[in-house]
């Protein structure tokens, strides 16, 4: 019986690459246990008939109307190593239209200072938006977000 290749785990270093440099070349991996988790929640999705940003957009709408950013975990998260903790910041579109590419830096300072002030300014973390092709949710703009665990503090993370 052959052994199967060891995943690769991104490591704090390997991250910082990507501090408002999404990566171009591919998407960052998941292990094979979240790849699967992530194909059945696509699965039960369209057994119902309702797409991945529906169900953000629903959910948002629902928990979150007066809210301008949502810090959440992300449910299927990197394969990142145990003391760094992978988030999303959601900007919600009820609050604070992004339409395009223009507001981008607009968007990811607001995004940036907002984690800075909850987190403290002595956090250090990464964050991206990840480009279009490599985007699970279209139509709601969001960041990829990475804090090493010992560092979270007391950031209100909110489950979607």
């Amino acid at each position: 019986m052959q052994s199967s290749a060891p995943e690769e785990k991104l490591s704090w270093e390997d991250l910082l690459q990507y501090d408002n440099n999404p990566p171009i070349d591919r998407a960052l991996p998941r292990t094979k246990t979240v790849q699967k988790r992530y194909g059945g929640y696509l699965g039960a999705l369209k057994k119902r008939g309702t797409t991945i940003e529906q169900d953000v957009m629903n959910r948002m709408i629902t928990n979150h109307t007066n809210q301008q950013l949502i810090v959440t975990k992300n449910d299927f998260p990197y394969n990142i190593d145990d003391n760094v903790l992978h988030l999303v910041v959601w900007i919600n579109p009820l609050m604070y239209i992004v339409d395009d590419a223009a507001d981008t830096p607009v968007a990811y300072a607001f995004a940036r200072e907002y984690i800075q002030t909850l987190a403290g300014h002595w956090v250090k973390f990464i964050m991206f938006e990840n480009l279009p092709g490599n985007k699970s949710v279209g139509n709601v703009r969001h960041f990829q977000l990475f804090i090493h665990k010992g560092d979270v503090g007391m950031l209100p993370i909110e489950k979607l």
